[in-house]
């Protein structure tokens, strides 16, 4: 018997550590979004077990779970690319090299998501933190960008979107959204 898994794999950046970055920039970071080949990755990395989040945050299985209302990210490097440009920085150039965090569980994903980077013109260095340590850096917001996950506590799309709620603090809202 197979069902959905109410658990999301995502990347957080902490909105409150981009100030004078290239993270700063919504182009820069939908370019990060378009650039990553989720399906390959799925694929190669863990035998086609998932599915790549497409549609927004809610994962499938839930009631809110809505293509057609919450058109997400799909894999395009076209439009990775043409976005970087449009933010100033052309096949990269003038990008500050990003750091992501993650623990020594998901270096897999997290090289996999450098290599599809690199493809655009971003350098990319991995960061291994020990999970408690990883987790407390987000909880004290001194990490800016991170590999992460989160499981519902219950069946509802809510359980999701709480994490980008803005009056809410970390966790779970451990990117520091506010809108």
């Amino acid at each position: 018997l197979k069902s959905p898994y109410l658990n999301m794999e995502y990347l957080g950046i902490n909105m409150q550590l981009v100030d004078g970055t290239a993270l700063e920039n919504k182009k820069v970071r939908q370019a990060l979004n378009y650039a990553i080949n989720r399906e390959l990755m799925l694929k190669a990395l863990r035998n086609n077990v998932g599915y790549p989040a497409d549609a927004g945050f809610i994962p499938r299985g839930l009631p809110s779970y809505n293509p057609s209302k919450v058109p997400g990210y799909n894999y395009d490097r076209v439009k990775a690319s043409q976005l970087l440009k449009e933010a100033g920085f052309p096949n990269g150039e003038g990008l500050a090299t990003i750091q992501i965090t993650t623990n020594q569980d998901y270096v897999d994903l997290t090289t996999f998501i450098a290599k599809e980077w690199e493809k655009i013109g971003i350098e990319t260095d991995i960061e291994l933190m020990e999970s408690a340590v990883l987790r407390a850096g987000m909880r004290k917001s001194e990490i800016p960008l991170f590999r992460a996950s989160w499981i519902a506590d219950y069946p509802d799309g809510e359980s999701f979107l709480c994490m980008f709620y803005s009056k809410n603090p970390a966790p779970p809202n451990y990117t520091r959204f506010s809108n």
